[in-house]
């Protein structure tokens, strides 16, 4: 079966040559540049399935942003574009064993230093005291930084749910909806169980592999 696709837009020139760094940021100064691709959808199970941990938390910072490759030090290959660093308080853990029973860090690939302003329709913002459920794994990308401890979100923007706002005399549960589809959400109450559900269906149905 074919894979669902989220459409984002095609890459433009300008993005593509800042995002490797040939041209020198001083040229692009005050600008904002763009980074507009194609994000493959996954469904709850997928998220489950993929992410390495998942948390309910609160936003506590969000970090100056930093250049992923400042001054080419990894290479000419490696992309240099600008990151940011959200630190997240744990308020409850639904799948696997954080670095940090108290908080983590999590990595998005948008940001804004030095006159120069990445926006990434792959990645959500965040806001500080945001209430959120993420789904999160281990940076095995390009730009993995391995001696530092942090997360990406799985299935970029899709990793992200947010608290939804309800009346303040509502007495219906709270719901948190997904960053990439606002019909897509989930519920505290039930994630446990959804979550052990999941892992226990694949467990006892692996996923078939050629061979």
């Amino acid at each position: 079966m074919l894979k669902k696709y989220i459409a984002l837009f095609a890459f433009s020139i300008m993005v593509g040559i800042a995002a490797y760094g040939i041209i020198p940021n001083s040229a692009l100064k005050d600008k904002t540049i763009r980074i507009q691709g194609i994000v493959i959808q996954k469904s709850k199970a997928e998220l489950i399935e993929d992410a390495d941990l998942i948390i309910s938390g609160k936003v506590k910072n969000i970090l100056p942003s930093k250049w992923s490759n400042p001054g080419l030090k990894k290479g000419e290959s490696i992309r240099n574009i600008l990151q940011t660093d959200i630190s997240v308080k744990i308020n409850d853990i639904y799948k696997g064993q954080p670095y940090n029973a108290d908080s983590i860090t999590v990595r998005i690939d948008k940001g804004s230093a030095d006159g120069i302003k990445f926006e990434s329709d792959g990645y959500p913002d965040f806001k500080e005291n945001e209430n959120v459920v993420l789904f999160l794994s281990k940076d095995d990308g390009d730009l993995a930084n391995i001696n530092e401890n942090y997360y990406v979100l799985t299935g970029m923007l899709q990793g992200k749910f947010s608290l939804k706002d309800k009346d303040k005399n509502s007495n219906t549960e709270d719901i948190y909806v997904s960053a990439a589809n606002e019909n897509t959400y989930i519920n505290l109450s039930t994630l446990k169980n959804d979550i052990n559900k999941q892992l226990e269906f694949r467990k006892n149905n692996p996923k078939k592999t050629l061979s």
